[in-house]
């Protein structure tokens, strides 16, 4: 757990590519949402589940207690059929109460020497970075041990100074972000619960009260000149969010937005530019993470904000951006309350809280999580929103008079795009039983596959020819393609491949075929050159070609090398005249197999004809 003495870090980087991101200036210290890296692109699917960290039983406001440990579910049918993980993130939040005596014996977690965030909210913000808890447990599904997870990396943070009442004084909140795509991975399972524990958080007036999970406690009673007790800005949670890949998928964009943005009384957004349009039917969803939302909250409608309620989120995939948005609610989230302590990705336990409000209060109603104190873990199909053909999507959210924390957006839309990266490979179409023959020739074939809904456009190749071969040349290319290839140039000095602006359909392939001759120094030596492949809608990408050996005896310039190599020995090696297809039936440059069967019939029958006469 982390202690006071942690070396500062001054700022939460966010980094935004391939969108725009539209914010307003905030009231208070916070980390704005943003873009966290490109977004994901392919045959995907998001996941996101999560847990409270406190009790609050029998208390309308404020926490009991701080669990050790809490557990969210991901369930088999929140899976696609063949999963595999392109991403995993754990997100663990809480609050800081400052100045408010020792947390825990000896430990005060978030110490500001009396100095208010209104007088200097850069130090209380450096103070809260230090507080932040960047260490925990996690026991994944199927697994008796736990995990213990650092995060070097700043954690979010957002503080404010409450001038008034017994809470007087500076409060934050925070997020840390844990990585676990490599462990999530390789755990084999999935499906199951994912338990954190060991969080450190502050959430009561002095002393905290920790508890296990599925017990309750009371926090202790006021005592001498400090008081002691629940804090009603109280919150401790984590979130886990999962992007999947799955070739059954439809093609989707995911966008996740990351920071830490505190809400009270203001309208921000944020915009995630799709890069390829909108898929017809329009489909997408939305989940979100939030800390510090209240269960009840007073229904005021307020017609200056856009969902005429106190709280919104609301999203517009349009063309022209000025269509009419979508208001996010469901029967756990009602209009004007959907931060309201709810997690509807998780369905409500066996004798859990429900919800009976006077006519003037809006809550939690439907069969998810209710009562889930200080965290708000929603997803929502936000298909209505989007319009076929739509580049942006923007989800506007904000409040009228309730504070939140808004630490995270999943956003993820189906779409239009090629897919180049799934099946494009490159074969060493002389090799046999991968290994070609020193001083032979070495031929290889590019084949650039989209297995993608739209085409490839501007599609762009380079590779570097191997080192030590000679007579570097390329054989052929797509139609209509702008050959910048050369026989001296690429990493090597023995050749490169530069071949762009051309397209390939969706569900055809392309190919660009090279030769060249094994120089006698690549004796024993493996071949692999790696292509960079992109085209106007994918950013670039490696292909590896199948590794080839190089082996003796020598041929043309080479002979008398290596006179008791493999093709010497083995008559499967043995040089052959083979038939080989190139890239497939589609591709371009490929001599078809239709001729070659074509041209033996007419064979057969003018020898038949011959014999007749």
């Amino acid at each position: 757990m982390t202690r006071l003495a942690r070396p500062p870090t001054f700022r939460y980087l966010a980094v935004a590519i391939g969108c725009a991101v539209l914010l307003a200036q905030a009231p208070v210290r916070a980390d704005d949402i943003a873009l966290a890296g490109a977004p994901y692109t392919g045959r995907l699917q998001f996941v996101f589940v999560g847990a409270s960290l406190v009790d609050a039983t029998g208390l309308s406001n404020g926490v009991n207690c701080l669990y050790r440990s809490a557990t969210a579910v991901v369930r088999t049918s929140d899976l696609p059929e063949r999963p595999r993980v392109r991403s995993a993130v754990l997100y663990v939040g809480g609050s800081l109460l400052g100045d408010d005596g020792p947390d825990y014996p000896g430990v005060e977690i978030f110490d500001t020497d009396g100095v208010s965030g209104e007088v200097d909210p850069v130090f209380v913000e450096q103070r809260a970075r230090q507080a932040a808890d960047t260490s925990v447990t996690l026991t994944l599904p199927g697994r008796a041990d736990t995990v213990t997870l650092s995060n070097p990396a700043t954690p979010a943070v957002t503080t404010f100074f409450k001038s008034e009442g017994v809470e007087e004084g500076n409060i934050a909140f925070f997020v840390s972000r844990f990585d676990i795509t490599d462990i999530v991975a390789n755990n084999g399972s999935l499906d199951g619960a994912y338990t954190v524990g060991d969080v450190q958080a502050d959430v009561c007036f002095g002393t905290e009260a920790v508890c296990e999970s599925g017990q309750t406690c009371t926090t202790m009673p006021p005592s001498g000149s400090v008081p002691q007790g629940t804090h009603t800005n109280a919150a401790a949670s984590f979130a886990l969010l999962l992007v999947l890949e799955d070739d059954a998928l439809p093609l989707r964009t995911i966008g996740v937005f990351e920071g830490l943005e505190q809400v009270s009384g203001t309208r921000d957004s944020v915009s995630l530019d799709t890069v390829n349009p909108i898929s017809t039917p329009a489909a997408g969803r939305l989940a979100f993470y939030a800390l510090e939302g209240d269960l009840l909250l007073a229904n005021n409608t307020p017609s200056s904000l856009p969902c005429g309620g106190d709280e919104f989120i609301e999203v517009n995939g349009s063309i022209n951006g000025t269509g009419p948005g979508l208001c996010l609610s469901d029967d756990d989230n009602p209009i004007g309350n959907i931060f309201n302590s709810t997690i509807n990705s998780e369905r409500r336990r066996p004798g859990g809280p429900t919800c009976t409000p006077p006519a003037t209060v809006t809550c939690c109603g439907g069969d998810g999580l209710c009562g889930e104190t200080g965290v708000d873990i929603d997803r929502f199909n936000i298909s209505d929103a989007l319009e076929p053909n739509a580049r942006r999507v923007t989800v506007r959210y904000g409040t009228a008079s309730d504070r939140i924390a808004l630490g995270v957006v999943a956003l993820e839309v189906d779409v239009f795009q090629p897919s180049l990266i799934v099946d494009t490979q490159i074969r060493a179409l002389s090799a046999v039983n991968d290994k070609v023959q020193v001083g032979g020739e070495l031929v290889y074939s590019i084949a650039i596959s989209n297995t993608g809904n739209v085409p490839a456009n501007d599609v762009r190749v380079q590779m570097s020819a191997p080192p030590g071969v000679e007579g570097f040349e390329v054989t052929s290319v797509p139609v209509g393609s702008t050959n910048l290839s050369n026989g001296g140039g690429g990493d090597n000095g023995t050749g490169v491949v530069f071949v762009q602006d051309f397209d390939v359909p969706a569900g055809q392939i392309r190919e660009i075929r090279t030769r060249m001759t094994t120089g006698c120094a690549l004796l024993a030596r493996n071949l692999a050159p790696i292509a960079s492949v992109s085209s106007a809608e994918i950013p670039a990408f490696n292909v590896t070609a199948k590794a080839v050996d190089v082996n003796g005896p020598g041929t043309g310039n080479c002979e008398g090398v290596d006179p008791n190599g493999s093709f010497g020995d083995d008559p499967d090696l043995a040089p052959q005249r083979v038939l080989r297809g190139g890239g497939g039936c589609q591709a371009e440059g490929a001599f078809p197999l239709t001729a070659i069967a074509t041209a033996l019939a007419l064979y057969t029958l003018v020898r038949r004809r011959r014999g007749e006469r």
